[in-house]
C-alpha cells in the first residue's frame, strides 16, 4: 500500500500490479474522474474507465479538460479485464481512445443502447 505522505496531489496514487491478481476480497481503485477499477475475487472490471490524454498535451484528458491529476493507469498496463461497464456515453466517461485502446484485453462491455452504439460507431467489436 502507498502511504498518502509519499504521494503529492498532483501525482495522483498509482494502481499497483497486485490490483489485477487473484484475491480472496473485494478492491476498489479509483482512476480519477468518474472511473474505477474493481478486483471482485480476481474478476477485474473498470467502470467509466477514461485513462489517456490527448497526443498533443498530457495535462489533458482525452475529451478536453485540464487534469488536476495524472492518470493512475495506462491502457497498455493493464495485463487483463474481464469487463467494462459504461454508465452512459457521454465523453468523460466513455473517452473514445480508451475505449479502442481496451479492446486488445477483449473484455465484455456493459452499458446502456446508447453505450452500445457509441462502442459500435467506434468500431469496438461487439
Amino acid at each position: 500500500m502507498i502511504h498518502p505522505k509519499n504521494v503529492s496531489a498532483r501525482s495522483g496514487v498509482p494502481i499497483p500490479a497486485e490490483a489485477f491478481g487473484e484475491i480472496d476480497h473485494t478492491a476498489v481503485y479509483w482512476l480519477g474522474g468518474a472511473g474505477f477499477l474493481l478486483n471482485c475475487r480476481g474478476k477485474i472490471v473498470l467502470i467509466d474507465p477514461v485513462l489517456l490524454t490527448r497526443e498533443d498535451d498530457a495535462s489533458v484528458s482525452e475529451f478536453g479538460l485540464k487534469l488536476k491529476i495524472r492518470y493512475p493507469l495506462r491502457p497498455e498496463a493493464i495485463p487483463r479485464l474481464d469487463g467494462v461497464l459504461y454508465t452512459h456515453p457521454d465523453a468523460e466517461h466513455l473517452g473514445p481512445r480508451t475505449a479502442t485502446a481496451l479492446t486488445r484485453l477483449s473484455p465484455r462491455y456493459y452499458g446502456t443502447l446508447a453505450v452500445f452504439e457509441r462502442l459500435v460507431r467506434l468500431g469496438v467489436p461487439h
